[in-house]
């Protein structure tokens, strides 16, 4: 069995609790397009369907990156085959942005590295249109909505994030082949947004009702139809990562970091304090913060423009949980921005990027300028492809990368 039937075969055998009405997207198309984007490396979108098509135009502009930089602290742990404590060394690397680009972030990684997405913002930040970058090519996608943010991207090229209408009304979207996908609304709620996805094409993200009450949604394909999936809780839920066997992460609303299994059974994660927030997962590794009951709101934290989490006030410290072993581990030296498979992790901390291993020793990464600011908020699984932003000896802010 290739790689397209067993994808098809998966998406075939997904459980249905929503059934909505047919899409115009059946899974033949998403195996096709599985094949275009092997083939001419695009931008596409798989596990979703194609409920509400608006049309998009994807303006490409391929741009000569900066020479990599070495940086000013350069590191080389030492250590015997623990993630994150290899003999290595890492370097730092301007990415491009589309001309006019003055405020913008970088929010998440594919688990390859290949591709990276975040947002450009206009000078009041009401407006954001989606940007990603593959290698030498930075990409803005012009969506026929009001303002759009990028969250989320798989190693597919499935970029999924969330819209805003005038009017305010949030909806989730994925796209396709230069196409806004809306995903759909579940019944008896008024927006959503979709805040991350998986190798499957199953996205996952939160939709609110009219008394503001919130609830996890996973969107899946089902025989060509696409369904709203919603999570039980024993209240208010927000939903912010799935895994690649369908575990699902977030937060129950005034209690604390959350998990679903893949068959929605779920539970409250154990926290180093009073609460908490699981922000992303993959493998057995979920990440997050520890907040008091006053900070839990109904988004996630979202730093936009010229601030990043390492220059945002923000005093919950970071934690990681194992969903194998049930451990929490308190990260007392700063937010983490995204994990490994293998719990290695990238944290930001009063304004600087640093790589923590699996042992829990961390090293800084190095910056385009001596006592600049950086932050990182993707990391490959093999840890050796980090992103996010670092600014330059006159303090302006570029989207970088490491390697490492």
């Amino acid at each position: 069995m290739d790689r397209d039937e067993v994808t098809a075969s998966a998406i075939r055998e997904m459980g249905s609790r929503v059934l909505l009405p047919p899409t115009r997207l059946a899974v033949a198309d998403l195996i096709s397009a599985g094949r275009r984007l092997r083939r001419r490396r695009q931008v596409a979108v798989g596990g979703a369907g194609a409920l509400g098509l608006a049309l998009v135009a994807v303006v490409s502009a391929t741009i000569v990156v900066e020479p990599r930089a070495s940086g000013t602290d350069g590191w080389t742990a030492a250590g015997s085959g623990t993630p994150g404590a290899t003999s290595r060394s890492c370097t730092v690397e301007r990415l491009p942005l589309p001309a006019g680009t003055a405020r913008f972030d970088v929010t998440a990684g594919s688990p390859s590295g290949g591709s990276l997405v975040g947002n450009a913002y206009s000078d009041s930040d009401a407006i954001s249109r989606p940007l990603i970058w593959d290698g030498a090519t930075v990409e803005t996608l012009s969506m026929a909505v009001h303002s759009a943010e990028a969250v989320a991207v798989n190693d597919s090229g499935v970029v999924v994030g969330r819209g805003t209408r005038v009017g305010g009304v949030t909806f989730g979207w994925a796209h396709l082949d230069g196409r806004l996908v809306e995903l759909p609304t579940p019944a008896g709620y008024d927006s959503a947004e979709a805040t991350g996805i998986n190798s499957r094409g199953e996205a996952v993200g939160i939709a609110l009702g009219e008394n503001r009450a919130s609830v996890a949604v996973v969107w899946r394909v089902l025989d060509g139809r696409t369904q709203a999936d919603r999570l039980a809780a024993p209240g208010s839920a927000l939903a912010f990562g799935i895994s690649d066997t369908g575990a699902v992460v977030g937060e129950l609303e005034g209690t604390g970091a959350y998990v679903w299994d893949p068959d929605g059974r779920g539970r409250q994660l154990t926290t180093p304090s009073e609460g908490g927030r699981a922000r992303g997962v993959r493998g057995d590794w979920v990440y997050g913060t520890v907040t008091s009951q006053t900070q839990h709101t109904a988004v996630p934290p979202v730093i936009s423009g010229s601030e990043s989490p390492s220059t945002a006030t923000n005093p919950s410290p970071g934690v990681l949980w194992n969903l194998r072993t049930g451990q929490a581990t308190e990260v007392s030296d700063g937010v983490v921005g995204a994990v490994t498979g293998t719990g290695e992790a990238v944290v930001n901390d009063a304004g600087r990027a640093k790589i923590r291993g699996a042992d829990g020793e961390s090293h800084p990464l190095p910056g385009l300028s001596e006592g600049g600011r950086s932050s990182a908020t993707a990391i490959s699984d093999n840890g050796s492809l980090i992103a996010g932003t670092a600014t330059d000896d006159k303090g302006t802010r570029h989207p970088v990368r490491w390697r490492c």
